[in-house]
C-alpha cells in the first residue's frame, strides 16, 4: 500500500471521528441549536476536506501511474537483477587496423597535401567498444574474423591486453581489414575502409551460429556494429558476404531479455532505413548509436543544411514512429553524436543528444561537457565507439540514465585528446584513479 494510500485511510477515519463527535454531542447536549451547529460545521469541514483529499489523491494515482511507466521503460535498459549472466557483452563486429595520417589544411576536395604525422593502431568500431570496455574490467567476449596475415596478430595481442575473451573470433589466413583516417587541423576527418577478412564474417558466422547463440544469450548485451560495404547492402552479394541472413539468424535466437545494441555507421545509413538488413536490426535494438547525418541519411537519403536540435528532435519523431511500426520492443535509447562545426578546435569532439523514446520521445538528454583539465581535441575518430562503452558500462552499473549520458560524453573526450581509437584510455584510467572517481556522479 503506497504512503498517499495509508495518509488517504487515516484522514476519512479522523473526519468520521469527528462527525460521529459531533452527533454524540448534538444527541446529549440540552441546547439542541448548539450541537446542529457543531454538526453542520463539522459536515462541511469533512465535504470540503473528503474533495480535497479526493483530487489530491487521484492526481497523485495519475503521477505514480505516469512514473511506473517511466521507471518501466527505464528498467528495460538495465540487465535483469536475477539472470546470472556469465558475461557482460558479446561484441559481434568488424576487425581493422587504422593508418592515421595528420594534414596542416581543411581537407577538401581535389587538394593534395602532405602529411604531418603518421601514426598506426587497432580499430574496428565494435572492436574499439569492445576493448575499452575489457580495459573498464568488464567481461567481454569478441565475434567476427580476423586475418593472420600483418598486422593481423597486433589486433589480436591489443584484445589479449583488455582480456577480451576472443574464442569465438575466427582467425583466417587473409590480411585483416585496414582504414586510412585523414585528419586535417580542425579535427575533421575523412576514412577510407578496405573490409579485407571481414568480407568473409558471413559465412564464418554462420557456422558457427549455434555457440554464438549461446554466448549471446548468457550475456546481459550484446552489441553489433557495422559489417557489410554500400554495394553489399544495396543489392545483395555473394553468399560469403551476405550478412542478412546470418544476422536472422542471431535475431531470431536472442532471447527477450538480452538487451541488444546497434551501431548502423555510415555503410548501412546511406541505404536507407527502409532496407532488409536495417529493418531487421533496427526492430530488435534497444540502443541506437548513431551520428546526426546518419539519421539524416536513414529518413532522407541525404544529409543537407544545419541540425539544430529542434530539428533533430523531429527527426527524432519520425524515426520513433518509423521504428514503432517494425518492432514489439516498444522502448529504445537513441544515443545520438553531433560533431562540433567550428573553423578552429572544437571545445568538445561531439555533443551528445540522448533521447529515451516508444513511439514518442520520452525523455532528452543533451551533454558537451568541457574539456577535462589539460586536454585539447585532437581527433574524433573513435569518440563514438567510446560513447558507446560509456553508455554500456554506467547501465551495467546501474547508474542512472543522466549518469550514464555524463560518463559517455566525459569517455569520449579522453578518446578524442589522442590520435587513435583507444590510446586515451589509459589517461582516463589514470586520473579516475587518482581521483577515486570511476565516472562522473
Amino acid at each position: 500500500m503506497s504512503r498517499l494510500r495509508k495518509l488517504y485511510i487515516i484522514l476519512i477515519l479522523i473526519i468520521g471521528s469527528a462527525s460521529s463527535a459531533a452527533i454524540i454531542y448534538f444527541l446529549s447536549n440540552p441546547a439542541p441549536s448548539l450541537g446542529g451547529l457543531g454538526i453542520a460545521v463539522s459536515v462541511a469541514i469533512a465535504t470540503l476536506l473528503h474533495k480535497e483529499i479526493t483530487d489530491t489523491f487521484k492526481k497523485n494515482q495519475d503521477i505514480e501511474s505516469t512514473n511506473d511507466e517511466i521507471f518501466n521503460i527505464y528498467n528495460s535498459f538495465y540487465p535483469k537483477k536475477d539472470n546470472e549472466f556469465l558475461n557482460d557483452v558479446l561484441v559481434i563486429t568488424a576487425n581493422n587496423y587504422d593508418y592515421f595520417f595528420t594534414v596542416s589544411r581543411q581537407i577538401k576536395p581535389n587538394r593534395e597535401m602532405v602529411a604531418l604525422t603518421r601514426s598506426q593502431s587497432p580499430g574496428g568500431s565494435g572492436a574499439n567498444t569492445a576493448y575499452l570496455l575489457g580495459r573498464l574490467d568488464r567481461r567481454v567476449s569478441l565475434c567476427g574474423v580476423l586475418g593472420t596475415k600483418s598486422p593481423g596478430d597486433e589486433l589480436q595481442k591489443d584484445l589479449d591486453e583488455a582480456r577480451i575473451d576472443t574464442s569465438l573470433l575466427v582467425r583466417m589466413d587473409e590480411k585483416p581489414g585496414e582504414t586510412i583516417v585523414l585528419v586535417d587541423n580542425t579535427g575533421s576527418r575523412f576514412i577510407c575502409v578496405s573490409p579485407g577478412a571481414n568480407l568473409r564474417a558471413a559465412g564464418e558466422l554462420s557456422k558457427a551460429m549455434p555457440q554464438i547463440l549461446e554466448r549471446a544469450n548468457n550475456s546481459a548485451f550484446v552489441h553489433i556494429s557495422s559489417f557489410v560495404q554500400e554495394a553489399d547492402a544495396r543489392e545483395g552479394s555473394r553468399p560469403d558476404h551476405d550478412m542478412l541472413p546470418v544476422m536472422r539468424q542471431l535475431v531470431a535466437g536472442l532471447t527477450p531479455d538480452v538487451i541488444c545494441s546497434f551501431v548502423p555507421g555510415d555503410l548501412h545509413s546511406v541505404v536507407g532505413a527502409q532496407n532488409d538488413y536495417n529493418e531487421l536490426m533496427i526492430s530488435r535494438a534497444d540502443i541506437i548509436f548513431l551520428y546526426e547525418h546518419q539519421l539524416m541519411y536513414l529518413l532522407d537519403g541525404v544529409a543537407e543544411g544545419d541540425c539544430t536540435t529542434e530539428r533533430l528532435l523531429t527527426l527524432v519523431d519520425r524515426f520513433l514512429t518509423f521504428r514503432s511500426r517494425l518492432s514489439q520492443r516498444p522502448q529504445v535509447l537513441l544515443c545520438i553524436k553531433r560533431p562540433e562545426r567550428q573553423e578552429t578546435r572544437p571545445t568538445h569532439p561531439m555533443h551528445l543528444t540522448v533521447v529515451l523514446g516508444t513511439d514518442k520521445i520520452v525523455k532528452h538528454w543533451d551533454r558537451s561537457i568541457p574539456a577535462p583539465q589539460g586536454l585539447i581535441y585532437r581527433d574524433g575518430t573513435g569518440a563514438g565507439d567510446a560513447a558507446a562503452a560509456g553508455i554500456i558500462d554506467a547501465l551495467l552499473s546501474g547508474k542512472e540514465l543522466s549518469k550514464a549520458v555524463d560518463h559517455a560524453a566525459e569517455l569520449s573526450y579522453f578518446i578524442a585528446s589522442e590520435i587513435g581509437t583507444r590510446t586515451g584510455i589509459t589517461s582516463y584510467l589514470t586520473r579516475a584513479s587518482i581521483s577515486n572517481r570511476p565516472f562522473i556522479d
